[in-house]
């Protein structure tokens, strides 16, 4: 067994089960309550991989180090094998536990006896696998850049079909603009001495209508910003905790918009609540996963982002 064999086999690891988990991610975008602060975008698919990647080459690197020490009481077909069982237990680790639905503790049993099962089949392929696998390492950029471009052209695809759905619109018809301040009260925007903190949003408000007793349909941010594109209560659009969910009975205010031939796009600094999955509805586009919030929602994304937090 050459010292690289384990890096090849964290490489393909780290693709094979990344793509697992990215598919998983983006199949719980559509059960609102399933990792419900947590959703991310359909860039998952590629960006999963490239964390797996990332994470299993040190991996690898730790690995090696105990490979060296084990050589003298173990052959190298049980050094491989060892191997692959390792990063087949991360790579299912990662993707049994990503949808946070099962036990971390489950998860890791599961595990690790699909690892065990696995490795039994793999015994006495393992030099031929991995000998295939060096051979075609190239296909892992390939496809991660092919997803990623794949990725990419479904969400233009999308945006341009229903670009040419709209109805014509009606000449001079206004902008519509809405701006939300999520968790923010009015009275926190002046200084003591009366000077805002917002003088250009004033100079905007000042041109239309003050409303000095409004009041919050709720007391958190997905509910009462539904009140804000429904016109309803949260019992009656029902996108609350537990359910989440927009009653479809209800048109959104980009619906309404969208039928008099508007365009319309959300861009939202709330990446837990005030997202696609939850809002998005009559939205041809809705911008607001950064490159982080996906890093940091994956598998080994979320206890890397602990220790830096801690750190």
């Amino acid at each position: 067994m050459r010292n690289s064999d384990i890096f090849v086999v964290a490489a393909w690891s780290a693709t094979i089960f990344g793509l697992i988990e990215g598919l998983i991610l983006v199949i719980c975008r559509a059960y609102p309550a399933n990792v419900a602060p947590y959703k991310v975008s359909n860039d998952a698919l590629w960006i999963a991989p490239i964390v797996d990647l990332v994470f299993f080459c040190l991996a690898a690197g730790g690995l090696l180090l105990v490979v060296k020490l084990a050589q003298s009481w173990l052959s190298n077909s049980r050094l491989l094998i060892i191997a692959y069982g390792v990063f087949i237990f991360l790579g299912l680790l990662g993707a049994i536990s990503v949808p946070k639905v099962v036990h971390l503790l489950s998860a890791m049993l599961l595990s690790l006896g699909f690892a065990v099962a696995l490795c039994r089949k793999l015994d006495r392929f393992e030099y031929r696998l991995t000998t295939f696998l060096r051979g075609h390492l190239v296909w892992i950029p390939l496809l991660i850049v092919t997803v990623a471009l794949g990725v990419s052209g479904y969400e233009w695809m999308r945006e341009y079909w229903l670009f040419r759905r709209l109805p014509p619109a009606t000449a001079g018809a206004a902008n519509v603009l809405v701006v939300v301040l999520d968790t923010v009260r009015y009275d926190r925007l002046m200084r003591p001495a009366g000077r805002s903190l917002t003088p250009h949003l004033d100079q905007i408000t000042a041109k239309g209508v003050s409303f000095a007793n409004a009041w919050s349909t709720t007391s958190w941010s997905l509910p009462s910003q539904v009140s804000i594109i429904t016109g309803r209560y949260p019992h009656e659009h029902g996108a609350d905790w537990p359910r989440l969910q927009m009653d479809s009975n209800y048109p959104t205010l980009a619906e309404f918009l969208g039928e008099r031939g508007y365009v319309s796009g959300a861009f939202s600094g709330n990446a837990s609540w005030v997202t696609p999955e939850y809002m998005g509805r009559g939205f041809l586009r809705f911008d607001v996963y950064l490159l982080e919030d996906i890093l940091r929602r994956t598998a080994y994304g979320r206890p890397i982002e602990r220790l830096l937090w801690e750190a």
